[in-house]
Protein backbone atom coordinates (compact mmCIF):
# COMPACT_ATOMS: atom_id res chain seq x y z
CA UNK A 1 0.00 0.00 0.00
CA UNK A 2 1.30 3.45 -0.88
CA UNK A 3 1.95 5.70 2.13
CA UNK A 4 -0.22 8.72 2.80
CA UNK A 5 1.30 11.56 0.71
CA UNK A 6 0.05 14.17 3.17
CA UNK A 7 2.16 12.71 5.95
CA UNK A 8 5.66 14.20 6.08
CA UNK A 9 8.28 11.44 6.13
CA UNK A 10 11.05 11.10 8.67
CA UNK A 11 14.23 12.01 6.83
CA UNK A 12 17.87 11.10 7.43
CA UNK A 13 20.91 12.41 5.57
CA UNK A 14 23.81 10.13 4.63
CA UNK A 15 27.05 11.82 3.64
CA UNK A 16 29.97 9.74 2.40
CA UNK A 17 33.72 10.37 2.61
CA UNK A 18 36.36 8.10 1.10
CA UNK A 19 39.92 7.89 2.40
CA UNK A 20 42.64 5.70 0.94
CA UNK A 21 41.32 2.54 2.54
CA UNK A 22 38.02 3.34 4.27
CA UNK A 23 34.59 4.64 3.39
CA UNK A 24 33.00 6.77 6.11
CA UNK A 25 29.21 7.10 6.19
CA UNK A 26 27.96 10.00 8.32
CA UNK A 27 24.35 9.56 9.40
CA UNK A 28 22.57 12.80 10.26
CA UNK A 29 19.12 12.53 11.82
CA UNK A 30 17.09 15.50 12.96
CA UNK A 31 15.98 13.56 16.00
CA UNK A 32 17.57 10.62 17.72
CA UNK A 33 15.75 10.46 21.06
CA UNK A 34 17.03 7.05 22.07
CA UNK A 35 20.58 8.45 22.03
CA UNK A 36 19.64 11.93 23.29
CA UNK A 37 21.51 13.57 20.42
CA UNK A 38 20.54 15.61 17.37
CA UNK A 39 22.01 16.42 13.98
CA UNK A 40 24.93 18.24 15.61
CA UNK A 41 26.36 14.86 16.59
CA UNK A 42 26.09 12.41 13.69
CA UNK A 43 27.17 8.81 14.06
CA UNK A 44 29.84 7.48 11.71
CA UNK A 45 30.01 4.02 10.15
CA UNK A 46 33.22 2.73 8.59
CA UNK A 47 33.57 0.29 5.71
CA UNK A 48 36.94 -1.14 4.69
CA UNK A 49 37.21 -0.07 1.06
CA UNK A 50 40.14 0.79 -1.15
CA UNK A 51 39.73 3.73 -3.53
CA UNK A 52 40.91 1.64 -6.45
CA UNK A 53 38.46 -1.11 -5.55
CA UNK A 54 35.54 1.32 -5.66
CA UNK A 55 36.82 2.82 -8.91
CA UNK A 56 37.05 -0.68 -10.35
CA UNK A 57 33.40 -1.40 -9.46
CA UNK A 58 32.28 1.86 -11.09
CA UNK A 59 34.28 1.15 -14.27
CA UNK A 60 33.05 -2.44 -14.47
CA UNK A 61 29.45 -1.32 -14.06
CA UNK A 62 29.83 1.17 -16.91
CA UNK A 63 31.55 -1.49 -19.03
CA UNK A 64 28.60 -3.87 -18.56
CA UNK A 65 26.12 -1.13 -19.53
CA UNK A 66 28.14 -0.27 -22.65
CA UNK A 67 28.32 -3.95 -23.66
CA UNK A 68 24.57 -4.30 -23.24
CA UNK A 69 23.92 -1.14 -25.23
CA UNK A 70 26.03 -2.47 -28.10
CA UNK A 71 24.20 -5.83 -28.04
CA UNK A 72 27.38 -7.63 -27.05
CA UNK A 73 25.91 -9.23 -23.94
CA UNK A 74 22.47 -10.35 -22.82
CA UNK A 75 20.98 -9.21 -19.53
CA UNK A 76 21.53 -12.64 -18.00
CA UNK A 77 25.24 -12.29 -18.78
CA UNK A 78 25.63 -9.00 -16.92
CA UNK A 79 27.30 -9.97 -13.67
CA UNK A 80 26.34 -7.31 -11.10
CA UNK A 81 27.43 -9.29 -8.04
CA UNK A 82 30.15 -6.78 -7.08
CA UNK A 83 27.59 -3.97 -7.30
CA UNK A 84 25.11 -5.83 -5.07
CA UNK A 85 27.84 -6.78 -2.58
CA UNK A 86 28.90 -3.13 -2.39
CA UNK A 87 25.47 -2.23 -1.06
CA UNK A 88 25.51 -4.94 1.59
CA UNK A 89 28.95 -3.79 2.73
CA UNK A 90 28.00 -0.12 3.02
CA UNK A 91 24.51 -0.64 4.45
CA UNK A 92 25.48 -2.89 7.30
CA UNK A 93 22.92 -4.19 9.81
CA UNK A 94 24.05 -1.46 12.21
CA UNK A 95 23.51 1.29 9.66
CA UNK A 96 20.11 -0.07 8.66
CA UNK A 97 19.11 -0.24 12.34
CA UNK A 98 19.88 3.50 12.60
CA UNK A 99 17.49 4.13 9.72
CA UNK A 100 14.65 2.08 11.18
CA UNK A 101 11.47 4.15 11.24
CA UNK A 102 12.72 6.54 8.55
CA UNK A 103 11.00 6.79 5.18
CA UNK A 104 13.32 9.07 3.20
CA UNK A 105 17.05 9.60 2.68
CA UNK A 106 19.24 12.36 1.34
CA UNK A 107 22.38 10.86 -0.21
CA UNK A 108 25.53 12.97 -0.58
CA UNK A 109 28.06 10.84 -2.52
CA UNK A 110 31.82 11.31 -2.66
CA UNK A 111 34.38 10.55 -5.34
CA UNK A 112 33.49 7.56 -7.50
CA UNK A 113 30.24 7.11 -5.58
CA UNK A 114 28.91 9.98 -7.71
CA UNK A 115 28.94 7.63 -10.71
CA UNK A 116 27.23 4.71 -8.95
CA UNK A 117 23.42 4.48 -8.65
CA UNK A 118 23.32 4.26 -4.86
CA UNK A 119 19.52 4.06 -4.76
CA UNK A 120 19.76 0.67 -6.50
CA UNK A 121 22.25 -0.82 -4.03
CA UNK A 122 21.04 -3.81 -2.07
CA UNK A 123 20.53 -3.02 1.61
CA UNK A 124 19.53 -6.05 3.63
CA UNK A 125 18.72 -7.88 0.40
CA UNK A 126 16.39 -5.20 -0.98
CA UNK A 127 17.16 -2.20 -3.25
CA UNK A 128 17.35 1.02 -1.29
CA UNK A 129 14.69 2.68 -3.50
CA UNK A 130 12.17 0.06 -2.36
CA UNK A 131 12.74 1.01 1.28
CA UNK A 132 13.12 4.80 1.14
CA UNK A 133 12.36 7.86 -0.89
CA UNK A 134 15.78 8.87 -2.24
CA UNK A 135 17.05 12.33 -3.10
CA UNK A 136 20.64 13.02 -4.12
CA UNK A 137 22.51 16.19 -3.20
CA UNK A 138 25.86 17.44 -4.55
CA UNK A 139 26.48 18.67 -0.98
CA UNK A 140 24.38 19.17 2.11
CA UNK A 141 25.01 22.92 1.92
CA UNK A 142 22.81 23.34 -1.17
CA UNK A 143 19.59 22.35 0.64
CA UNK A 144 18.58 25.92 1.63
CA UNK A 145 18.80 26.96 -2.04
CA UNK A 146 16.43 24.21 -3.22
CA UNK A 147 13.40 25.38 -1.24
CA UNK A 148 10.30 25.76 -3.41
CA UNK A 149 7.55 28.25 -2.47
CA UNK A 150 4.19 26.59 -1.90
CA UNK A 151 1.91 26.70 -4.91
CA UNK A 152 -1.81 27.14 -4.35
CA UNK A 153 -3.89 23.99 -4.85
CA UNK A 154 -5.79 25.50 -7.79
CA UNK A 155 -2.76 26.97 -9.55
CA UNK A 156 -1.55 24.74 -12.37
CA UNK A 157 2.18 24.84 -13.16
CA UNK A 158 3.48 26.50 -16.31
CA UNK A 159 5.09 23.70 -18.29
CA UNK A 160 7.57 23.33 -21.14
CA UNK A 161 8.02 20.00 -22.93
CA UNK A 162 10.65 19.61 -25.65
CA UNK A 163 11.47 16.55 -27.72
CA UNK A 164 14.12 16.23 -30.42
CA UNK A 165 16.40 13.61 -31.97
CA UNK A 166 19.20 15.32 -33.88
CA UNK A 167 19.76 12.19 -35.97
CA UNK A 168 16.09 12.16 -37.08
CA UNK A 169 16.13 8.36 -36.74
CA UNK A 170 13.74 7.87 -33.85
CA UNK A 171 10.35 9.31 -32.96
CA UNK A 172 10.66 8.16 -29.32
CA UNK A 173 11.91 11.57 -28.16
CA UNK A 174 9.00 13.44 -29.74
CA UNK A 175 6.50 10.88 -28.47
CA UNK A 176 7.77 11.24 -24.90
CA UNK A 177 7.47 15.04 -25.03
CA UNK A 178 3.93 14.83 -26.40
CA UNK A 179 2.96 12.25 -23.78
CA UNK A 180 4.11 14.36 -20.83
CA UNK A 181 2.53 17.48 -22.33
CA UNK A 182 -0.83 15.73 -22.62
CA UNK A 183 -0.64 14.08 -19.16
CA UNK A 184 -3.85 14.33 -17.15
CA UNK A 185 -5.23 13.48 -13.75
CA UNK A 186 -7.34 10.35 -13.30
CA UNK A 187 -10.35 12.57 -13.83
CA UNK A 188 -9.00 13.61 -17.23
CA UNK A 189 -8.00 17.16 -16.30
CA UNK A 190 -4.75 18.59 -17.66
CA UNK A 191 -1.86 18.85 -15.22
CA UNK A 192 -0.56 22.05 -16.82
CA UNK A 193 -1.60 25.68 -17.07
CA UNK A 194 -3.41 25.98 -20.42
CA UNK A 195 -2.05 29.37 -21.52
CA UNK A 196 1.38 29.30 -19.87
CA UNK A 197 2.56 25.93 -21.19
CA UNK A 198 4.32 25.07 -24.45
CA UNK A 199 5.36 22.04 -26.49
CA UNK A 200 8.44 22.17 -28.74
CA UNK A 201 9.06 19.35 -31.22
CA UNK A 202 11.80 18.62 -33.77
CA UNK A 203 12.93 21.80 -35.59
CA UNK A 204 11.32 23.98 -32.89
CA UNK A 205 13.91 22.75 -30.37
CA UNK A 206 16.80 25.12 -31.04
CA UNK A 207 19.14 26.55 -28.43
CA UNK A 208 17.68 30.06 -28.71
CA UNK A 209 14.07 28.83 -28.60
CA UNK A 210 14.71 26.59 -25.60
CA UNK A 211 16.35 29.40 -23.65
CA UNK A 212 13.49 31.75 -24.52
CA UNK A 213 10.67 29.32 -23.68
CA UNK A 214 12.26 28.15 -20.39
CA UNK A 215 11.73 31.56 -18.82
CA UNK A 216 8.90 31.57 -16.28
CA UNK A 217 8.25 27.82 -16.46
CA UNK A 218 7.58 25.88 -13.25
CA UNK A 219 8.31 22.47 -14.78
CA UNK A 220 10.52 21.68 -17.77
CA UNK A 221 10.89 18.30 -19.49
CA UNK A 222 13.51 17.84 -22.21
CA UNK A 223 13.68 14.55 -24.11
CA UNK A 224 16.83 14.41 -26.23
CA UNK A 225 20.36 13.03 -26.50
CA UNK A 226 22.71 13.95 -23.67
CA UNK A 227 26.50 14.15 -23.93
CA UNK A 228 29.22 14.26 -21.27
CA UNK A 229 32.56 15.91 -22.05
CA UNK A 230 35.18 14.73 -19.58
CA UNK A 231 37.87 17.15 -20.81
CA UNK A 232 35.59 20.14 -20.17
CA UNK A 233 32.57 19.08 -18.04
CA UNK A 234 30.83 22.45 -18.41
CA UNK A 235 30.73 21.81 -22.16
CA UNK A 236 28.53 18.77 -21.42
CA UNK A 237 24.95 19.22 -22.47
CA UNK A 238 22.20 18.15 -24.85
CA UNK A 239 21.93 18.06 -28.63
CA UNK A 240 19.04 19.93 -30.23
CA UNK A 241 17.65 20.21 -33.75
CA UNK A 242 20.21 20.19 -36.55
CA UNK A 243 19.58 20.54 -40.28
CA UNK A 244 22.36 18.06 -40.79
CA UNK A 245 23.05 15.39 -38.14
CA UNK A 246 26.71 15.52 -39.16
CA UNK A 247 26.91 19.02 -37.68
CA UNK A 248 26.31 17.59 -34.21
CA UNK A 249 28.52 14.55 -34.79
CA UNK A 250 31.41 16.70 -36.00
CA UNK A 251 30.96 19.09 -33.09
CA UNK A 252 31.04 16.27 -30.54
CA UNK A 253 34.08 14.68 -32.16
CA UNK A 254 36.20 17.82 -31.95
CA UNK A 255 39.15 17.44 -29.64
CA UNK A 256 38.54 20.98 -28.41
CA UNK A 257 34.90 21.99 -28.33
CA UNK A 258 34.85 25.71 -28.80
CA UNK A 259 31.92 27.57 -27.19
CA UNK A 260 30.60 28.47 -30.63
CA UNK A 261 27.02 28.94 -29.34
CA UNK A 262 25.85 26.56 -32.04
CA UNK A 263 22.07 26.50 -32.14
CA UNK A 264 22.05 22.68 -32.20
CA UNK A 265 23.73 22.26 -28.81
CA UNK A 266 23.00 23.51 -25.29
CA UNK A 267 25.86 23.17 -22.82
CA UNK A 268 26.08 23.57 -19.07
CA UNK A 269 28.13 26.71 -19.69
CA UNK A 270 25.37 28.13 -21.90
CA UNK A 271 22.80 27.42 -19.20
CA UNK A 272 24.83 29.17 -16.51
CA UNK A 273 25.46 32.24 -18.69
CA UNK A 274 22.21 32.64 -20.63
CA UNK A 275 19.40 30.57 -19.12
CA UNK A 276 18.20 31.85 -15.74
CA UNK A 277 15.78 29.30 -14.32
CA UNK A 278 13.20 29.26 -11.58
CA UNK A 279 11.76 25.83 -12.30
CA UNK A 280 10.50 23.71 -9.45
CA UNK A 281 11.56 20.64 -11.45
CA UNK A 282 13.65 20.18 -14.57
CA UNK A 283 13.81 16.74 -16.18
CA UNK A 284 16.45 15.96 -18.80
CA UNK A 285 15.45 12.57 -20.18
CA UNK A 286 18.59 11.69 -22.09
CA UNK A 287 21.71 9.58 -21.71
CA UNK A 288 24.50 10.75 -19.38
CA UNK A 289 22.74 13.94 -18.31
CA UNK A 290 23.54 13.23 -14.65
CA UNK A 291 27.24 12.49 -15.15
CA UNK A 292 29.68 14.86 -13.47
CA UNK A 293 33.41 15.23 -13.02
CA UNK A 294 34.53 15.44 -9.39
CA UNK A 295 37.29 18.04 -9.13
CA UNK A 296 39.51 18.92 -6.16
CA UNK A 297 37.43 19.12 -2.99
CA UNK A 298 34.78 16.88 -4.60
CA UNK A 299 33.48 19.86 -6.56
CA UNK A 300 31.12 18.54 -9.24
CA UNK A 301 31.11 19.93 -12.76
CA UNK A 302 28.64 18.90 -15.45
CA UNK A 303 25.14 19.51 -16.76
CA UNK A 304 23.47 18.99 -13.37
CA UNK A 305 25.71 21.60 -11.79
CA UNK A 306 24.84 24.06 -14.54
CA UNK A 307 21.10 23.53 -14.11
CA UNK A 308 21.21 23.93 -10.32
CA UNK A 309 23.46 26.98 -10.57
CA UNK A 310 21.05 28.55 -13.06
CA UNK A 311 18.23 28.24 -10.54
CA UNK A 312 16.47 24.88 -11.04
CA UNK A 313 15.22 23.67 -7.64
CA UNK A 314 15.23 19.94 -8.44
CA UNK A 315 16.29 17.65 -11.27
CA UNK A 316 15.67 14.22 -12.71
CA UNK A 317 18.67 13.23 -14.80
CA UNK A 318 20.44 10.07 -15.88
CA UNK A 319 23.81 8.59 -14.91
CA UNK A 320 23.81 6.12 -17.82
CA UNK A 321 21.70 5.44 -20.94
CA UNK A 322 17.94 6.04 -20.86
CA UNK A 323 15.88 3.44 -22.69
CA UNK A 324 13.13 5.23 -24.58
CA UNK A 325 11.10 2.05 -25.01
CA UNK A 326 10.53 2.43 -21.26
CA UNK A 327 10.04 6.19 -20.80
CA UNK A 328 8.45 7.19 -24.12
CA UNK A 329 5.62 4.68 -24.10
CA UNK A 330 6.38 3.39 -27.61
CA UNK A 331 6.32 -0.31 -26.79
CA UNK A 332 3.47 -2.76 -26.95
CA UNK A 333 0.47 -2.05 -24.71
CA UNK A 334 1.52 -2.74 -21.14
CA UNK A 335 5.16 -2.99 -22.19
CA UNK A 336 6.27 0.53 -21.33
CA UNK A 337 6.15 2.87 -18.33
CA UNK A 338 6.01 6.35 -19.88
CA UNK A 339 7.35 9.39 -18.05
CA UNK A 340 3.84 10.80 -18.03
CA UNK A 341 3.11 8.35 -15.19
CA UNK A 342 5.61 10.19 -12.98
CA UNK A 343 3.76 13.48 -13.48
CA UNK A 344 0.42 11.81 -12.82
CA UNK A 345 1.81 10.37 -9.58
CA UNK A 346 3.30 13.70 -8.51
CA UNK A 347 0.74 16.31 -9.55
CA UNK A 348 -2.26 14.06 -10.04
CA UNK A 349 -1.86 12.59 -6.55
CA UNK A 350 -0.66 15.86 -4.95
CA UNK A 351 2.36 14.18 -3.40
CA UNK A 352 6.07 14.91 -3.03
CA UNK A 353 8.34 14.73 -6.08
CA UNK A 354 10.65 12.32 -4.26
CA UNK A 355 7.76 10.01 -3.42
CA UNK A 356 6.38 10.14 -6.96
CA UNK A 357 9.87 9.35 -8.25
CA UNK A 358 10.09 6.34 -5.93
CA UNK A 359 6.71 5.08 -7.11
CA UNK A 360 7.67 5.63 -10.76
CA UNK A 361 10.89 3.62 -10.43
CA UNK A 362 8.97 0.88 -8.65
CA UNK A 363 6.44 0.85 -11.50
CA UNK A 364 9.27 0.29 -14.01
CA UNK A 365 10.75 -2.46 -11.83
CA UNK A 366 7.35 -4.15 -11.58
CA UNK A 367 7.12 -4.47 -15.37
CA UNK A 368 8.49 -7.94 -16.27
CA UNK A 369 10.15 -6.51 -19.38
CA UNK A 370 12.11 -3.88 -17.44
CA UNK A 371 12.85 -5.41 -14.05
CA UNK A 372 16.59 -5.58 -14.76
CA UNK A 373 18.42 -2.64 -13.10
CA UNK A 374 19.83 -1.43 -16.45
CA UNK A 375 16.34 -0.21 -17.34
CA UNK A 376 15.70 1.85 -14.22
CA UNK A 377 18.75 2.54 -12.05
CA UNK A 378 20.11 5.20 -14.39
CA UNK A 379 17.51 7.81 -13.38
CA UNK A 380 18.23 9.85 -10.25
CA UNK A 381 16.32 12.57 -8.43
CA UNK A 382 18.29 15.59 -7.14
CA UNK A 383 16.49 18.02 -4.86
CA UNK A 384 14.47 18.33 -1.69
CA UNK A 385 12.31 15.62 -0.18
Amino acid sequence: MKPNPARKPRIALLEFLLSQDQLFTFVVRADWPEKSINDAAPIVFKTDMDREELRGIAKYLWHMIEQFGRNKIRLDQADLSAFYQLGERIFSPGLLACLSGYQALYLVPFGDLHSIPLHALNAGGTPLIDQFEIAYLPSASVLPYLEVPARGPDILPAFLAAGVDFSNEYSHFHVEARNVFSATTKAGKSLWHPSKSALLIKEQVSRSKLIEQSSGKDVIHISTHGHFVGEDPLQSGVSLYAKSPMEVTDYLNREKKEPSRADFFLSARDIIEFMPLDAELLVVSGCLTGMSEAKVGDELLGLSRGLLYAGAKSLIVSLFPVYKQVTAGVGLPGDSVPFSEFYQLWLGSDTRKSQAFQWYIQAIKANPSFKHPFYWFSLIYIGRI
